[in-house]
């Protein structure tokens, strides 16, 4: 459990009262991590036993293989904007990172056994993957919208998708093809793709 799981002291409560049990290894949740970035921004600030709100301080350790021991990353390869962490592989010379940080906050004086901080499992940090089309050529291929769906002019055999990736039409172009209104995308055989409404 980290710092947002574990209730505030209240001051109304005796102190003798207000127990939590040491914590073992925290689990970031899988959609807190994106490509290279960690969102930890709701661990930013806890109260804990302070009467205050108090900030955390995160330490980030890194290796390029698993294998490897871990070393603290260097601030200049560490990014923070509102509590999302970005960090910058490029020393280790690889795509894929293992990283790991601990956290500590005054107001959880020893919150692991035998330590006031917490530490993260090991996690996996990947460059993120292309979700989508990243270029386009320019090559001759025309289409004209019709009343009663698309003409394409383009020489050789074309396709049409849905949005979805599903096939509505296959052909040797130059063709006239009916559709219902919506968006598609056109791919020609030589690797040309554009997108129709």
């Amino acid at each position: 459990m980290g710092f947002d799981q574990i209730p505030n002291f209240e001051s109304d409560v005796p102190l003798e009262q207000f127990q939590y049990g040491y914590q073992t290894a925290y689990y970031l949740a899988k959609d807190k991590i994106n490509g290279y970035t960690l969102d930890l921004s709701h661990l930013q600030t806890a109260t804990g036993l302070t009467p205050e709100v108090k900030k955390t301080k995160f330490t980030f350790k890194w290796k390029a293989k698993k294998e490897d021991k871990y070393a603290v990353i260097p601030a200049e390869n560490i990014k923070e904007d509102n509590g999302k962490y970005t960090i910058d592989p490029t020393p280790l010379g690889v795509e894929t990172v293992y990283v790991y940080f601990q956290m500590e906050n005054i107001g959880y004086p020893g919150i692991g056994i035998n330590k006031n901080y917490l530490a993260s499992y090991m996690l996996t940090l990947a460059k993120p993957k292309a979700n989508g089309i990243t270029a386009v050529s320019e090559e001759p291929i025309s289409f004209k919208i019709t009343a009663t769906g698309i003409d394409i002019k383009a020489s050789g055999k074309s396709s049409i998708f849905n949005i979805n990736g599903q096939k509505v039409w296959e052909g040797i172009a130059p063709a006239r093809v009916s559709l219902s209104k919506g968006m598609y995308i056109l791919r020609t055989t030589n690797g040309i793709t554009k997108f129709v409404m």
